[in-house]
């Protein structure tokens, strides 16, 4: 499953800071995060993101602004996806769950550790989006078998991929047939003033361009 908002206002008054962590466990260069901290003890909610989402992006600045209002502690970073995440893990080639799960639980705890959270943090939350949601119920998954160091109190997984495989084929149809038949001002005229369909009913476009 991929998904998108169509339209998002860029959160401005957000107030996050950089925190630069060095030597997590699986990395080998230092790894720069985004963080937002309230005054008082409270919960901390991890935002992993979707699919080659970066933490400045207007995705990620909508969760921190959200979440923050709410009341928690907030930690993000870039997608495992990204090439600026694997030149820092080294972890290989992009995609393998268990290991980006792995190295995303280690940021965390490298984050409990750092002199900011220290008596903070009352426990840890993990928010996930698309390929984010799949790496949070991983990162649950790990927790419950004692293979990594932290334990999340809850997951919120927003529409994981339920078949990375489909998933996978679907993208590498799109890239090799669809997205030459369309340009975004084409999807904009279609779909911009679009109503769902009632159920039961067809919807009004071709495949290839839902994909």
């Amino acid at each position: 499953t991929i998904t998108a908002l169509s339209s998002l206002e860029d959160p401005k008054s957000i107030n996050d800071t950089k925190l630069k962590l060095s030597k997590i466990q699986g990395f080998k260069k230092d790894l720069e995060v985004r963080v937002m901290w309230q005054r008082e003890p409270a919960p901390l909610a991890v935002v992993l993101l979707g699919l080659g989402t970066r933490s400045r992006s207007i995705m990620a600045r909508t969760f921190e602004s959200y979440l923050y209002e709410a009341g928690y502690h907030i930690l993000t970073f870039d997608s495992p996806f990204l090439p600026s995440f694997s030149d820092r893990s080294r972890h290989g080639v992009a995609g393998n769950m268990t290991a980006e799960a792995t190295l995303a639980a280690n940021i965390i705890e490298a984050t409990m550790k750092s002199g900011k959270s220290k008596g903070m943090v009352t426990k840890i939350g993990i928010v996930g989006a698309s390929y984010g949601g799949i790496l949070a119920l991983n990162i649950a998954k790990l927790a419950k078998e004692g293979k990594i160091c932290i334990t999340p109190s809850a997951v919120l997984a927003i529409s994981p991929p339920v078949n990375m495989r489909a998933a996978a084929a679907r993208l590498d149809k799109w890239w090799a047939e669809d997205r030459w038949s369309y340009k975004l001002a084409d999807l904009y005229a279609d779909l911009a003033d679009h109503k769902p369909v009632p159920e039961g009913q067809a919807i009004p476009f071709p495949d290839e361009e839902m994909r």
